[in-house]
C-alpha cells in the first residue's frame, strides 16, 4: 500500500494507491493484532474472575471492616464482660459460627475486635502437607512451637486469603489480622477454662528468613504469634502478630 499526504487549505488529504480521500486515514488492524488483543482481554477477565472466586471473601471482609469504622467514631469495641458491642456495625464473619466447630476441637481462638473465631488444629510431625490439610479446618499450631499453656510462643498459622485449590471454611480467617493493635485482646478457650492475651506488636517478614517470629520478651511467659500470608491475596510476605498472656 502506497500512501502520501498533502493539505488543501485546512483539510488533510490522503492519496492511497492513487485514490484521494479526505479526513483521518484509518488502517484496519491485521487479524493477528486483533487476535492478540482478544487473547489479552480474555486473560485479564480470567485473572479477575479467578481472583474474585478465590479471594473475594477476604476482600469483602476488609471492605466491610473499613466501612464499619467510617460510620462509627471508633472501631468495633469490646464490652467489660468480653462481648462485642451489638450496637456497632457487625463485621462480616470470616469463620464458622461456634456452634459449627468440629467435634473434638479442644482449643478455640477468638479475637473479639475482628469478630473472628476458629478451632486450633494440631498436626503430627512437621509435614507441610499435614499443615495445609488442617488449615481447611481452622488455624494450625506450627509443630515445634510451644503448646498453648506452656512457656514460650505458640505459633498459630491461618489463611488471610485462600488458594484456588482450598476446600475448607477458614480461607479468610486472618484476612483482618493487620487491624490488630497493641493492647487488643485475644482469647483461647478450652474444656478447662480460657486464657487471655494482649497484642504486643506485629511485624512483616520474608517467609524464607522469618527472623523474629516466635521470640518472646520473657522465656518463662506464655505467648502467641499469629502468622498469615501478606498482603491479602498473595503469599509474598508473612504478617506476624505477637501477644502475651495477661490472664
Amino acid at each position: 500500500m502506497h500512501i502520501s499526504t498533502f493539505k488543501f487549505g485546512e483539510t488533510p488529504l490522503y492519496i492511497v494507491n492513487g485514490t484521494v480521500t479526505r479526513g483521518i486515514l484509518y488502517e484496519r488492524k491485521s487479524a493477528t493484532e486483533e487476535f492478540a488483543q482478544w487473547v489479552f482481554a480474555a486473560s485479564v477477565a480470567i485473572f479477575v474472575l479467578t481472583l474474585a472466586y478465590s479471594n473475594g471473601r477476604s476482600f469483602v471482609a476488609r471492605a466491610r471492616y473499613a466501612l464499619a469504622n467510617m460510620r462509627t467514631a471508633a472501631p468495633v469495641v469490646e464490652l467489660l464482660d468480653g462481648s462485642v458491642a451489638k450496637s456497632m456495625t457487625v463485621v462480616l464473619p470470616v469463620s464458622r459460627d461456634a456452634s459449627e466447630w468440629p467435634v473434638g476441637a479442644d482449643l478455640t481462638l477468638t479475637i473479639p475486635k475482628l469478630q473472628m473465631a476458629a478451632p486450633i488444629r494440631e498436626v503430627e510431625g512437621v509435614a507441610i502437607l499435614g499443615v495445609n490439610e488442617e488449615l481447611s479446618r481452622g488455624v494450625v499450631r506450627w509443630p515445634g512451637s510451644a503448646r498453648v499453656g506452656e512457656a514460650g510462643a505458640a505459633i498459630l498459622l491461618g489463611h488471610s486469603s485462600a488458594p484456588l485449590s482450598y476446600k475448607g471454611d477458614y480461607g479468610s480467617v486472618f484476612a483482618l489480622l493487620d487491624k490488630l493493635e497493641a493492647g487488643d485482646k485475644i482469647v483461647i478457650d478450652s474444656l478447662y477454662g480460657s486464657r487471655t492475651y494482649k497484642v504486643t506488636g506485629r511485624i512483616v517478614v520474608n517467609p524464607k528468613t522469618p527472623t523474629g517470629i516466635g521470640q518472646t520478651s520473657n522465656a518463662d511467659s506464655e505467648a502467641l504469634v499469629l502468622v498469615s500470608c501478606w498482603p491479602v491475596g498473595t503469599d509474598w510476605k508473612r504478617l506476624a502478630v505477637s501477644a502475651e498472656r495477661v490472664l
